[in-house]
């Protein structure tokens, strides 16, 4: 009953996380507010349900101990930033992204959860396209730069990608449940290819070279994950063999030219990012920053907004880069944290699919790479409530929890045999 409860709440947080109300919808005002009281409101609920029924434990695991240091320390951090209200209401946001997550871990096992945000975005996907073709002034783009491509109720073209890229690959990695007979079976497996084909349509329609790029990771990382371990293992060396002349031969070839990088022969227009990471960069030298950062959600106050508009005449409010934004906001301590942190959950993955052959290890892997790579292009790990840092951090802590248990299975604790004297 517990469980089922727990998955019930998780698909609707899933879904309100991704129904933000947009321009595009003519949505009325208290539409907002009303999904974040709703949001609060089921994430406290399942926070609430699994500290009655568990008590609020965090996984024992360094990572698991970094990760949940390091978001403490990002929620603490709206106590020396610019003092706003939304840099206090993101604070709570961020806590109550941390302890949903902690419950999430300790009620449901890591393929029901993944399998439940799989629902959800395959109930989101479909909503979606039924929106492109029934009200194609809402779900279509009509903006000269992205006239044609297809956004449906997820308010731009890259939302909507991401979010179908991922549940392409949840869609393909997850087994299919049991059925009594095989027409049932067949009638699942043909669904199920409906809507993977459905969302690969999706991120093809809507334009987005982040979301193809995606889709791609999830799938080549689910490849890497069910190769045999030999050839894992030779990968895995031929990988750091050849990482080390790769990263003096990019070190020789790296070039910044306004906007431009060049690496390799290769050059990448970062679209006017790099005028915003700079711009952050300096402030944090100029005031002193580097140590704390500015906290959180307070680096663009109106005053920086128009010192970056009288320069670049022209002004946006994110960094478009997940882990700049955490680098400017939470500085050295907070940055170190989470990449120590970060780094301990990939070895940790690495060794999950190197051990345990099941589906929720390895689109754990596969999620996490997806959701490492869609950080350098987009802000993810700054949103508190989007799907993606809760996919994040559902994986940070139920994959200790997968690992310790199948540690357990194979090698039980037996109890120690102690002289008489000290007998129980």
């Amino acid at each position: 009953m517990l469980q089922r409860t727990t998955s019930l709440a998780l698909y609707f947080l899933a879904l309100l996380s991704m129904a933000v109300p947009s321009e595009q919808l003519a949505a009325p005002g208290w539409m907002e507010a009303a999904r974040y009281l709703a949001f609060v409101a089921i994430a406290a609920a399942i926070a609430l349900m699994s500290h009655i029924r568990f008590g609020l434990r965090i996984p024992a695991g360094l990572e698991t101990t970094l990760l949940a240091l390091f978001f403490l320390f990002y929620a603490a951090s709206a106590l020396w930033g610019s003092q706003m209200a939304d840099s206090y209401i993101k604070s709570v946001l961020v806590l109550t992204a941390l302890m949903t997550a902690l419950g999430i871990a300790s009620m449901l096992p890591l393929e029901r959860a993944l399998a439940i945000v799989f629902y959800a975005l395959a109930t989101f996907i479909v909503i979606c396209v039924a929106v492109v073709f029934l009200w194609p002034s809402i779900g279509v783009d009509q903006t000269w730069e992205h006239a044609g491509k297809w956004r449906g109720i997820a308010g731009q073209k890259n939302g909507l990608a991401a979010y179908a890229a991922y549940a392409a690959v949840l869609g393909v990695g997850l087994p299919l449940a049991p059925r009594p007979t095989p027409l049932r079976r067949c009638a699942a497996f043909c669904l199920r290819l409906l809507l993977v084909a459905l969302c690969f349509v999706a991120v093809y329609k809507s334009g987005s070279r982040g979301g193809l790029m995606l889709a791609m990771a999830g799938l080549g990382s689910m490849a890497i994950a069910r190769m045999p371990h030999a050839v894992q293992r030779a990968s895995l060396l031929i990988g750091i063999a050849l990482s080390i002349p790769l990263l003096f031969l990019v070190l020789a070839s790296f070039s910044v030219d306004g906007d431009k990088l060049s690496v390799l022969g290769l050059t990448v227009d970062t679209n006017s990012r790099m005028k915003l990471w700079q711009f952050g960069f300096e402030y944090m030298h100029a005031q002193g920053r580097m140590l704390t950062g500015f906290g959180m959600d307070s680096f663009w106050t109106p005053e920086r907004l128009t010192a970056f508009q009288d320069i670049y005449s022209w002004e946006l409010d994110n960094f478009h880069n997940g882990y700049i934004t955490l680098l400017v906001e939470t500085g050295l301590i907070g940055f170190t944290l989470f990449i120590t942190g970060f780094l301990g959950l990939y070895l940790l993955a690495l060794i999950a699919i190197g051990s345990i052959r099941a589906p929720g290890t390895i689109l754990a892997f596969a999620v996490l790479n997806m959701f490492t790579l869609g950080n350098l292009i987009e802000n993810e790990l700054a949103r508190s409530t989007s799907l993606g840092i809760y996919m994040f951090l559902i994986i940070a802590f139920s994959l200790r929890n997968e690992v310790t248990g199948w540690l357990e299975h194979r090698h039980p604790r037996r109890r120690p045999v102690h002289p008489p004297a000290f007998g129980y």
